[in-house]
């Protein structure tokens, strides 16, 4: 079970979210792209002591702070499709694909 779970896409991956985060855990959302309206099982929640957390956003030290650990593979990311620079244009397109499970990563090569 994860001690945190961060969910940006909304209402198709939330039971998947929630349902990862251990006792004591948080689940931080802060986003809707998938849809706004969810279901929240009480009970799950205060007995599991979920902390439920919405952001809209951080400033450049929590950024810093999230690449840092990131870098260090503190954190697991999801990817569903990669995309070359050149290719911007399909991974916007991508975005909004049904099928879609997943962070899309562009690539920038120097």
């Amino acid at each position: 079970m994860a001690d945190v779970a961060l969910n940006s896409l909304g209402v198709k991956t939330w039971d998947r979210s929630f349902a990862s985060v251990g006792v004591n855990g948080r689940l931080v959302t802060f986003g809707i792209l998938t849809g706004a309206d969810v279901k929240l099982n009480i009970q799950s929640l205060y007995s599991k002591q979920i902390k439920l957390i919405g952001a809209t956003g951080g400033n450049r030290i929590e950024l810093q702070e999230l690449l840092t650990s990131f870098s260090a593979k503190h954190l697991i990311v999801k990817v569903w499709k990669k995309f070359s620079i050149q290719d911007a244009r399909k991974a916007l397109e991508a975005l909004s694909a049904k099928e879609r499970e997943g962070r899309i990563l562009l690539e920038i090569k120097s």
